[in-house]
């Protein structure tokens, strides 16, 4: 599945359905070589995985917890991937929202603390759709509840070209949790809008907020880029 779901002026979405993340993560590079020749659309990737546990640049062996697997590739029948994003140990599912931003970030857009602050708030106001309080933790990077954490983020830079992006828990499985510990960061609980709301959420009509949301999320980005002295 590769479906265009809105082409705004600076942005195309695209609907990727569900994929594994192999293929996900080699048509993101794929699509930073082309921005890096000046070719190609900035672009927000909207998929699902099946089952995956991936370790950022910060993970450590140490932080899968679950059963390894004879073959020693995975963690209780789940694959684990060497990721080139940053930070830790976190784990992809159906019914998770991954949201992969492939954008050629402008001189004034290249300060990766608000850059992230912008994903953050992405998750944020995505929650308020629902009446769930999230929120920030100074330090930890996402987005929380008073159950957990909520949505992960974790990005790469490619001479200033970013990639990789936003874990967002909408209904996924959240036991598959158990078997790493989420971000490296031990007795932390993993939530999601489906038990934050008390009910099933379709992935549907999260990506139709994502697509209502991003575009002025990012715009608030840059408005406060240019206000910087350079």
């Amino acid at each position: 599945m590769n479906s265009l779901l809105l082409d705004t002026e600076r942005f195309r979405f695209i609907d990727w359905g569900r994929r594994d993340y192999a293929s996900s993560v080699q048509a993101m590079k794929e699509l930073v070589k082309e921005r890096r020749k000046g070719s190609g659309k900035d672009t927000i990737f909207l998929v699902e995985h099946d089952p995956v546990i991936t370790m950022g640049r910060r993970a450590r062996k140490e932080h899968l917890v679950g059963p390894r697997d004879p073959d020693g590739c995975g963690v209780a029948g789940i694959p684990v991937v060497i990721s080139d994003r940053g930070g830790d140990v976190t784990l992809h599912s159906p019914d998770q929202l991954v949201i992969y931003p492939v954008i050629a970030l402008t001189v004034r857009e290249q300060r990766l603390h608000d850059l992230l602050k912008a994903y953050e708030e992405l998750a944020i106001r995505c929650c308020r759709e629902y009446s769930i309080n999230a929120f920030r933790i100074p330090g930890k990077t996402g987005a929380w509840t008073e159950r957990g954490k909520l949505a992960s983020i974790g990005i790469h830079l490619e001479r200033w070209i970013t990639y990789h992006g936003i874990a967002l828990n909408v209904s996924n499985d959240l036991k598959l949790f158990d078997y790493i510990i989420p971000c490296g960061l031990k007795g932390i609980k993993m939530t999601s809008l489906a038990e934050e709301a008390g009910r099933i959420i379709e992935i549907k009509e999260v990506k139709e907020i994502i697509l209502k949301l991003f575009p002025k999320i990012w715009e608030d980005f840059r408005q406060r880029a240019i206000s910087y002295p350079l």
